[in-house]
This record gives structure tokens, sequence and C-alpha cells, in this order.
């Protein structure tokens, strides 16, 4: 059995849960999920921080580092479990491998799908295939010296100084809808992919392991992961059950 991922408490912000359900195919569109919603949980854990010098990238760069083989458990020691924030009900998580596996590139996208608490939709969409630096781009002088841009940069900083890989990118709407300051960090080993969303100078951390099955379809559209994070759906009460 697999051990589960572990993250130094400095790598620690205020972490709540999420979970949400299976896209079958690399399109933007989130309106025919089926989804039982989850209860989240209000545990924080106070947060410290990492580096802008590592990179976000698969199709890479010149200057950008292997992918790691072990992630340091500095980034992953202690991390509390999954939470959702509390105006989401669920998430789901879609990792996508869009590089030409005959040329054996990479081409890495990530898809948040998110259930808010008044049963909508909104997905978004995060392309892990440029340099970190790029993730400062639009982002003003004042806008830098407050909260949610400190954490961006305290765990770029973190990053940096351990020598961890990774890689980072703002979340745009989908089809070129316009970025937003949802940023998602994305790191890996052989056995994970760890996603960590800061949204709102809030620290969201969630593991995808490797060997979990993608279906034909989900692979077809080149998910190389997903992750629903959120209660499963439950069986149907027999009559027997209900004592009639």
């Amino acid at each position: 059995m697999v051990t589960k991922p572990q993250v130094n408490s400095r790598f620690i912000t205020k972490i709540n849960n999420i979970n949400y359900n299976n896209n079958n195919n690399n399109n933007n569109n989130i309106n025919d999920f089926n989804f039982t919603l989850c209860k989240t949980k209000s545990n924080q854990v106070p947060y410290t921080p990492s580096g802008r010098d590592g990179l976000a990238s698969l199709s890479r760069p010149a200057d950008s580092p292997s992918v790691p083989q072990v992630v340091s458990h500095l980034v992953w020691e202690g991390m509390p479990a999954e939470f959702l924030p509390s105006n989401w009900r669920g998430l789901k998580i879609d990792i996508f491998n869009n590089g030409d596996r005959l040329r054996n590139t990479q081409s890495i996208k990530v898809k948040l799908s998110i259930i808010k608490q008044d049963s909508s939709t909104q997905s978004l969409i995060a392309l892990m295939n440029s340099p970190s630096s790029y993730v400062w781009r639009q982002v003003n002088s004042d806008d830098r010296n407050q909260p949610h841009w400190l954490t961006v940069s305290n765990i770029q900083d973190y990053m940096a100084e351990n020598n961890i890989s990774y890689r980072v990118s703002k979340c745009s709407l989908p089809r070129k809808g316009g970025s937003t300051d949802v940023i998602l960090f994305l790191l890996e080993d052989d056995q994970y992919w760890y996603v960590k969303i800061i949204k709102e100078a809030q620290e969201l951390n969630y593991h995808l392991d490797k060997s979990s099955k993608v279906t034909p379809a989900q692979r077809a559209g080149n998910i190389v992961a997903s992750k629903f994070i959120g209660q499963s759906t439950r069986p149907l009460i027999t009559a027997k059950e209900l004592g009639i």
C-alpha cells in the first residue's frame, strides 16, 4: 500500500477541503456533472512558504529543471487532510498531457471544476508550460504587497531555497476568457501529482495518485490523472432498510 505523501509545517497556510466529478475529454465544459456534494470542514492551519526561480514547465524551456523523481518531504510532510473552502461544495481536478506522444514531449494542463454552494459550477484552466516568472505578468507593484501575492512569493522563495522543482501558473477562464488571480502550483514525483491552489492568500493542497486508473474515454482525451474531492455517491436506500 502506498504511503500518503507528507510537508514541513513551514509550508502550510490556511487549508480547507475539496472534491468533484469526472470529465472524459479535454474540453472546458462542466455542465454535465453527476456528483454528490460534501460537507466542508472549517479547519484552518497557519501558513509560511516558497521561490520565484523554479519553473512551471513540461514542454521545457531551456532554463527549465528536469522533472523531479522524488518530491522533497519538506513540501508535503505533515499536511492535514484535503479540505474545501467554505464557499465550495466540491472540486474535480483533471491533469492533461497534450504533448506529442510519438516525440515523447509533454504539454501539461490542469483543469479545476468547482461546484459552488449554490450548486452552480465554474471551470478554471492552468497551462503549466511556461517559466515561473510568467505568473507575475500583469501583477502591479501595489498588488505584490498584498497577502495573496505575498503568499505566492513566499511559496516560490521556499521552493528555490530548498531546490524543489515545480510548475506554476495563473488559472484562466475557459475559451480564452481571461486570467484570474487564482494560482496553481504543480509538483510531481514517481507516485503523485501534487496540486497547490492559492486563492485569496489561502493555500489548498491536494495530491493525485499516478497509479489510479483513468477511463478509456479520459485517456482518449489526454487525461493522465483525475480526482474528485467530495462525498461519493450513496447507494439507493431499499424499502427493507426503511422497514416498509
